[in-house]
């Protein structure tokens, strides 16, 4: 019967069922056994959770990237739907940012994009989903959000961003600007329609 158990559990684990193993029994070969494979499927668990979370975030930023966003922000969207929740998103692209590569280099540009997503964060909820979309475009997605609290918190970050210069070890402050499109999501729409939107008002500011 344990030796059927065990086998089971194999079984449940190769169809991609969490399996459970005996692994209180006695003190013999069964259940060494059980508790070595148990291990191992912990051991497989975390680095398939590891390779999953690389998948969707940005290496440089650490925020989310363009497949977390539509992943996450997806499901963000599809509850707000659900219940009829409000919810907002945010697309904002560093201005000029072709000019700080250029005159800095790509390091410098680099420390530019980790340091405005560190002021993104610093300003949204934990609640709030942030990702780079790529290049110097970033995209939020705002749960329990109208279009109006939205644009407050979009203009706070756009303040601290002009703020915080950028201190290099030259010991020039590299300023930089954003701008930040704004919408909210209509019934039922979805999420590439409502960054389409955002976007668009991104490209008006």
């Amino acid at each position: 019967n344990r030796l059927r158990s065990l086998l089971k559990a194999l079984e449940d684990w190769r169809k991609g069922e969490r399996p459970v193993l005996p692994i209180d029994g006695p003190e013999d070969e069964l259940t060494d056994m059980a508790r070595t494979i148990d291990a191992l499927v912990e051991m497989v668990s975390q680095q398939t959770d590891d390779l999953k979370l690389k998948a969707i975030t940005d290496p440089l930023t650490g925020v989310f990237n363009r497949r977390g966003l539509a992943d996450q922000g997806g499901d963000m969207l599809r509850l707000a739907n659900r219940y009829g929740t409000p919810v907002t998103v945010l697309v904002g692209d560093i201005d000029h940012f072709k000019q700080i590569n250029d005159t800095f280099g790509h390091a410098i540009g680099d420390q530019v994009l980790r340091r405005v997503a560190g002021l993104w964060l610093s300003t949204l909820r934990e609640v709030d989903l942030l990702a780079r979309m790529g290049g110097e475009e970033f995209g939020c997605v705002m749960p329990h959000t109208d279009q109006a609290g939205a644009f407050l918190v979009a203009e706070r970050i756009r303040s601290v961003i002009t703020a915080s210069p950028l201190a290099i070890a030259s010991g020039v402050p590299i300023s930089c600007t954003i701008s930040i499109g704004v919408a909210q999501a209509q019934e039922n729409e979805d999420l590439t329609s409502l960054l389409s939107r955002a976007d668009s008002a991104l490209y008006a500011a």
